[in-house]
C-alpha cells in the first residue's frame, strides 16, 4: 500500500480516533513537599507557585504540606488557582492552629480516598490518602508525616524523638507494606522530622540516637522495598542554633522518582522538594470501551472498503 493511500485511509477513517477508544492514564504525576509554616496566611504564595509551575508546563498534581497551622482538621477544603482546582485534605492538628498540621492537596484530575488521619501523643501527625487518576485503575498512596521540634535541651527529649520515630515507622508500616509494593501500589511518603539542634550536639546520646533513627529508617525502607530520595540538607539557616531538619521523600526503589529538585524556599526556611513520580505502568491495561469500538467500526469501515475498491484494477 502506497504512502499516499495510507495517509488517505488515516484521514478519511479518522484513524487517530481509534487510539482514543482506549484509556490513556498519565504515566507520571508531579508532586511537591512543602513546609508551609502557616498555609492559611500564604494563599497568594500557593497560587503563585501553582501558576508558575503551570506556565513552565509542569502541572502540580499532588502537594504535601507540613506545618500548615490550620484548624480545619479532618476537613476537605476546595482550592482554586487560575483554572486549576484542588482538594486540600487536612490532617488532625492538636495545636488548634498554633503550629503543626499536615495536609495533602489533590488535583482535580484525581479521585481521593482517606486511608489514615492520626495524631500521636499530641504532636506526631500521619495523614494517608489514596489517589487515582480518573482514567486509571492504578492507585497511588500518598502519606504526609510531621514530627515537631521540642524546645528543650534535655537528653530525654532526644529519646522522645527517637520513640516517636519508631512509632512513625510502625504506624506507616501498617499502611505501607511489602505486599502493597508487590501488588504494584504506588507509594509516596513525604514530610519532615526534627531533632533539636541547640546544644544537643553536646549530649552524649545525640549521635547514638541519630544513628538509631537512621537505622530504623533504613530497616523500614529495606523491609518495604523503599528508598529515601532526598540526598541533601533542607534547612537554609546558618548558625549554632540551627535545628537538624530533614525534609524527605520516600518511594519505591529504582526509577519511581525522576527529575527531583530541592529548590530555594518561598514558604519558609525549609527548601522545597519537587519531583515526578513514574507511575506503575503494569496496572494501566484496561478494557477498551466496547460501545465506542462498535460505533467506530460501523461509521468508518465502509469508508475503508470504498477506498480499497478504488485501488482494485478493473
Amino acid at each position: 500500500m502506497t504512502t499516499g493511500l495510507s495517509k488517505l485511509i488515516r484521514r478519511v477513517t479518522g484513524w487517530q480516533a481509534l487510539t482514543n477508544l482506549f484509556p490513556k492514564p498519565p504515566k507520571s504525576l508531579r508532586f511537591g513537599v512543602i513546609n508551609a509554616q502557616s498555609l492559611r496566611n500564604k494563599t497568594t504564595l500557593l497560587d503563585r507557585l501553582i501558576q508558575l509551575e503551570t506556565r513552565n508546563g509542569r502541572d502540580l498534581d499532588i502537594l504535601i504540606f507540613t506545618e500548615t497551622w490550620l484548624k480545619n482538621e479532618g476537613q476537605v477544603i476546595p482550592i482554586k488557582s487560575g483554572n486549576k482546582r484542588y482538594d486540600l485534605i487536612c490532617g488532625v492538628n492538636p495545636n488548634n492552629g498554633l503550629g503543626g498540621g499536615v495536609a495533602i492537596a489533590v488535583g482535580e484530575n484525581y479521585d481521593h480516598t482517606l486511608v489514615k488521619n492520626e495524631q500521636v501523643d499530641s504532636h506526631l501527625q500521619v495523614l494517608a490518602v489514596d489517589v487515582k487518576a480518573k482514567k486509571s485503575e492504578n492507585v497511588c498512596r500518598v502519606v504526609a508525616t510531621y514530627i515537631p521540634p521540642r524546645h528543650a535541651d534535655k537528653e530525654d527529649h532526644v529519646e522522645t524523638v527517637r520513640a516517636r520515630w519508631e512509632y512513625l515507622m510502625t504506624a506507616t508500616s501498617n499502611i505501607v507494606t511489602r505486599k502493597h509494593v508487590r501488588k504494584g501500589l504506588d507509594i509516596i511518603i513525604g514530610g519532615d522530622f526534627n531533632i533539636e539542634g541547640h546544644n544537643l550536639e553536646t549530649c552524649y546520646t545525640f549521635k547514638s540516637v541519630e544513628a538509631r533513627i537512621q537505622q530504623n529508617l533504613n530497616q523500614f525502607m529495606q523491609d518495604n522495598s523503599l528508598e529515601q530520595h532526598v540526598k541533601e540538607g533542607t534547612d537554609t539557616r546558618t548558625g549554632p542554633n540551627v535545628k537538624y531538619i530533614k525534609d524527605w521523600v520516600i518511594a519505591p526503589q529504582g526509577t519511581a522518582i525522576r527529575n527531583l529538585e530541592v529548590l530555594p524556599p518561598i514558604f519558609s526556611h525549609h527548601k522545597e522538594i519537587f519531583a515526578d513520580y513514574h507511575l506503575n505502568q503494569r496496572y494501566f491495561c484496561k478494557a477498551p470501551n466496547i460501545t465506542a469500538v462498535k460505533q467506530f467500526c460501523c461509521v468508518h469501515i465502509h469508508h475503508l472498503g470504498f477506498i480499497l475498491y478504488l485501488q482494485i484494477p478493473s
